[in-house]
């Protein structure tokens, strides 16, 4: 049984994905390339496929996974050169140990089972090489907002996702986490917060959950 609650339907990747183009994703592109390890990347849920048409745009290697045909389709339409690939998360990867440099998982494992989301680590770990590093982005469960999405079936904490992926194989785990909004939207206030959440990074309050971690053995 397929298990997952990643949303499949047209109307809701359009409301997810808005008036994205793959330039959205340039940002993120550069943070992968500063953090990651040069080489292929593989994308982990990589929905209508914008990061990798980012990196395909960019002359970067990159191999998508994503378990709605729907949206394997409408990226096959729209950049058909791009290696997307329809499987479901709760399967062994479809590709050899050791082949993968970087792992990309952006807003995908907060819609995953927890003994799917454990599946993505663990195989992300098979899949990287030496030395390959796994970006894994996610809400954090103390962020309300994002608690009360129906899709969102496996918030994680900052620290529970570093034993999760610890417990996966990999080590020198850093987590890269932005504060939740508690003393007001202004540019001081704004500053302010992460300045406190810099000096005492407590889970509660953390928006998210986002790692970077590496395979060292």
């Amino acid at each position: 049984m397929k298990k997952t609650a990643t949303i499949h339907t047209p109307d809701c990747f359009s409301d997810a994905y808005g008036s994205r183009d793959w330039k959205w994703y340039k940002k993120l592109m550069a943070t992968v390339i500063r953090e990651g390890k040069p080489g292929t990347i593989l994308d982990i849920g990589a929905g209508l496929g914008l990061f990798t048409e980012c990196a395909y745009r960019w002359g970067i290697q990159c191999i998508a996974l994503e378990g709605s045909e729907f949206a394997v389709e409408e990226t096959k339409k729209r950049v058909p050169e791009l290696d997307m690939r329809l499987h479901y998360l709760d399967d062994p990867f479809p590709l050899q140990d050791n082949c993968i440099d970087t792992v990309l998982c952006f807003q995908t494992i907060e819609h995953l089972y927890p003994d799917t989301a454990l599946n993505v680590m663990k195989e992300s770990y098979r899949v990287l090489k030496k030395g390959g590093v796994i970006l894994l982005y996610s809400p954090s469960i103390y962020n309300k907002k994002e608690l009360a999405e129906e899709t969102h079936v496996n918030l994680y904490s900052p620290q529970r996702l570093r034993s999760e992926l610890h417990d996966a194989g990999f080590r020198h785990i850093r987590s890269i986490d932005s504060p939740l909004n508690i003393i007001g939207k202004s540019k001081i206030a704004t500053i302010v917060t992460e300045v406190i959440f810099k000096a005492i990074p407590i889970d509660r309050l953390s928006a998210t959950a986002n790692c970077i971690a590496k395979k060292t053995l």
